[in-house]
């Protein structure tokens, strides 16, 4: 709709133009996907490692007599999940169903954060080990081994060999499967149900779509990627803060981001993020220019973005609606910046959108790998980003179209899994390719992609018209008490608009039989 406020009017008038509304209240009526990262912990049905809860950490690792060593994690981590096994490869061969010196351990720290946040985890895998030979550190939050190390199966089990108190490590080969039952009980751990794919986050492509979801598209889009906001702020702000405080670049650059995201962001969702900014901005002020945990949970606190509630920035699940997890939610407002970025009069509006993305990833994103490769590919220029003009906004949109495809085959390949095809496949986009399989063994070539198509494409998907002349009726800063399911809104807006088109249907009928009797 030219304006979602139009899919209130049921008059005779606009009766007839109530297809762009239909579309508008079915996208938000869909069923959330179901996502591969994200639908259960990394090691609920571990022989090996104990699933572990905050409590489990602070009552029985931190307290223990015996040597721990646990990971820290988040269930949408793509390196999360590409480390798992290693890390129960590790254990098996040291402690195999719990028995041995060694107790191993995970935690999921976004089920946690106000617990990760407290002991510093500053990004995902993160692995911490306790009451080894000269650990020093803290008795809650660990001392940190060399990460390289850590990621070396031979050469971790080796240093655990050196430096277990009891000096009774045994490398062990894996054990057999066997229902025998951990030897040691820990508080807060939980065994239970499946182990969770690390599939990718994929999406139903166009070809697959019927006509009403491909006209959905941008606002499926769009509810994804204010769900991704919600739930960076919950869970990454103070992934760069010390002892729960941010300040300095990082903290410069979450108002940067906020202040951006409140003058770019389509649709409705502009609004609350702008409130939430000039909030900061004073909180902030009047602390001396830091920002304490608890005095940004006050700030977030009953905090929701448009149509999505405060409940995704903790549980985010149960909300998205194309995307199938945190990352894909990520790229998601990333591309649909690249399209909002249009209706500023910025004159380097390409940059500046590429830098915050950029500071966002470096203070903000989770997994730690991730942010590396990003942060490494930015600054080395790769894909020739350097070459691109400030007022390049099409320049920028081409090139995390280009990153999100390098990631997305390079984690593929890590993962040992079948490379697939770019995206757009050649299915959704025909005309975006003339050397599709070029990209897919390794070629970044211009020359390979057909750049006005794929622009379009972006367009098309990432973008509605409609957003940049009347936000959405349904604005943010509404409380879960007072927010109906949306399949609910759905429902009886579409209920009212077939009863008010009915009536008038029956009226307009009888006025015309009135004036043919006369």
């Amino acid at each position: 709709p030219k304006s979602n406020w139009r899919c209130l009017d049921f008059s005779l008038e606009a009766r007839h133009d109530m297809w762009p509304c239909l579309v508008y209240f079915l996208a938000l009526a869909i069923p959330p996907a179901v996502s591969a990262f994200g639908r259960g912990k990394l090691f609920q049905s571990s022989k090996n490692v104990y699933e572990l809860e905050a409590a489990g950490v602070e009552n029985d690792v931190a307290n223990s007599r015996s040597p721990w060593v646990v990971m820290y994690y988040a269930d949408w981590c793509p390196h999360c999940h590409h480390y798992a096994p290693s890390f129960e490869r590790i254990a098996q061969k040291v402690s195999p169903s719990h028995v041995g010196p060694v107790q191993f351990g995970a935690l999921n720290c976004p089920d946690f954060m106000a617990f990760c946040t407290k002991i510093q985890i500053p990004g995902y895998p993160s692995v911490r080990t306790y009451h080894f030979k000269g650990d020093v550190g803290h008795a809650l939050s660990g001392s940190r081994p060399d990460r390289d190390m850590v990621h070396d199966e031979k050469k971790f089990v080796a240093w655990l060999q050196r430096n277990a108190p009891e000096d009774n490590v045994t490398l062990s080969e894996p054990a057999e499967e066997t229902t025998k039952e951990p030897k040691v009980g820990v508080r807060g751990a939980k065994q239970a149900s499946t182990n969770s794919d690390s599939d990718s986050n994929r999406v139903l492509p166009r070809s697959g779509r019927s006509k009403v979801l491909q006209e959905a598209m941008p606002a499926l889009h769009l509810a994804d990627a204010e769900v991704a906001v919600l739930y960076s702020l919950r869970q990454g702000v103070f992934l760069q803060g010390e002892s729960g405080t941010l300040q300095g670049p990082p903290l410069a650059e979450l108002m940067s981001w906020l202040d951006y995201l409140g003058r770019v962001f389509p649709g409705g969702g502009h609004r609350p993020v702008a409130k939430l900014s000039d909030a900061l901005h004073e909180a902030v002020a009047s602390a001396d220019d830091k920002l304490s945990v608890e005095a940004f949970e006050k700030l977030m606190d009953n905090r929701g973005l448009d149509r999505i509630p405060p409940e995704a920035g903790l549980k985010p699940n149960a909300f998205w609606r194309h995307c199938q997890g945190f990352t894909c939610g990520l790229w998601t407002l990333f591309h649909l910046l690249s399209q909002a970025a249009k209706s500023t009069s910025s004159e380097s509006a390409g940059e500046e959108l590429l830098l915050r993305v950029r500071g966002f990833v470096e203070n903000f994103f989770g997994c730690g790998y991730c942010r590396e490769h990003f942060l490494e590919a930015f600054d080395g220029c790769k894909l020739e980003r350097c070459s691109l003009a400030k007022d390049d906004l099409d320049g920028a949109a081409l090139w995390l179209w280009k990153m999100h495809n390098d990631v997305t085959l390079r984690v593929a390949k890590e993962d040992g899994r079948e490379i697939p095809s770019p995206w757009p496949s050649a299915e959704d986009c025909e005309e975006c390719w003339i050397c599709q399989d070029c990209w897919k063994k390794g070629s970044r070539s211009d020359d390979d992609f057909k750049r006005a198509a794929i622009l379009a494409y972006l367009r098309q998907e990432f973008s509605s018209p409609e957003w940049h002349e009347e936000r959405h009726w349904l604005s943010g800063d509404f409380s879960a008490n007072r927010a109906m399911p949306l399949a609910a809104v759905s429902a009886l807006l579409l209920a009212a608009a077939a009863l008010r088109c009915l009536r008038s249907g029956r009226g307009e009928d009888a006025r015309g039989k009135d004036a043919k009797d006369s």
